[in-house]
């Protein structure tokens, strides 16, 4: 996506610590460029350690630095089991970027062999118990107000335990503690549980984790419609046309959430390649066209 980045192992950021000041040539190059951002991938690196780094990387080269990630959210969480043996649980991911743009993937049903299947509509959910789908949407909205007020950016999973409720009556506080009890595993970023998006949805969790990083528009997160109209068209872009690589991305991402811009690797940001779907052919067709002229500088009509 034409980002700039420079990328370490946990163990290595301990290292990196003690011999920071080799980091400063580096950063201030990039910082010319555009302000440096710390972000954590995933729950694999310590809040402790983030914010060590963080504060060693501002202090010792002088450049300022954003540090997207809340530490706070990095530690994976997995309660201990309860005793039961479940059939199956369920995982819900969802991305907030500084905006507050909210992105929610299909809810996924794990088995107990670790198969994962999305629910594609609710009522697939209704066998599996009476309060299953508001269950559901009372975790969803719940998490969705957590990660608002705590100003979260990037993408969190949560695998949840969505028990049926034996009680016939209970007042609604009891319900919201009875939802915050199944959450089974929380897990920051890229994980395992969010690869199956990467060839199944429009957006994967991946890619718009790197969205949220860069505060770009988020993508479509729903499955893909395989019968829809898929495009993709390469080419060569003008020398000096793109000053900042990025910029173009806010439009666009915005214009059409399934649209996706890249740079080759060692193009040097002269190659572009543009991808989309689209419910007909002419409206892809239309579509990539606007795309390629706004790259491109021919087109930047961008109420058209």
């Amino acid at each position: 996506m034409g980002v700039e980045y420079l990328g370490f192992e946990p163990f290595e950021a301990k290292d990196l610590i003690q011999e920071i000041s080799r980091w400063r040539t580096k950063l201030a190059s990039v910082a010319d460029f555009r302000p440096v951002i710390l972000a954590a991938i995933d729950s694999s690196i310590s809040p402790s350690l983030l914010r060590s780094f963080a504060q060693s990387l501002e202090r010792e080269t002088g450049v300022a630095i954003s540090l997207r990630t809340d530490p706070t959210f990095l530690e994976s969480t997995r309660p201990q089991s309860d005793g039961v043996d479940r059939d199956f649980l369920y995982a819900l991911s969802i991305a907030r970027s500084p905006h507050g743009q909210i992105s929610i993937w299909p809810v996924i049903r794990i088995d107990r062999d670790g198969g994962a299947q999305p629910i594609i509509d609710e009522g697939s959910l209704a066998h599996d118990g009476a309060d299953s789908i508001e269950m559901l949407h009372e975790f969803t909205a719940d998490i969705i107000d957590r990660l608002s007020k705590d100003n979260f950016v990037g993408l969190m999973t949560y695998v949840v335990d969505l028990i049926e409720n034996e009680c016939e009556k209970q007042i609604e506080k009891r319900i919201e503690k009875r939802i915050e009890q199944q959450v089974v595993r929380q897990e920051f970023g890229a994980a395992s549980i969010t690869f199956w998006s990467e060839s199944a949805c429009y957006t994967s969790a991946s890619e718009q984790l790197v969205r949220t990083i860069l505060d770009l528009p988020l993508g479509d997160a729903r499955l893909i419609d395989f019968e829809e109209f898929f495009m993709q068209e390469e080419f060569d872009l003008p020398a000096g046309a793109i000053s900042d690589p990025i910029r173009p991305f806010l439009h666009l991402f915005a214009r059409n959430p399934r649209l996706k811009v890249s740079y080759p690797t060692n193009s040097e940001w002269r190659r572009c390649v543009i991808s989309l779907f689209a419910s007909s052919e002419n409206d892809g067709v239309s579509e990539m066209a606007h795309a390629r002229d706004f790259m491109l500088g021919n087109d930047f009509d961008v109420d058209r």
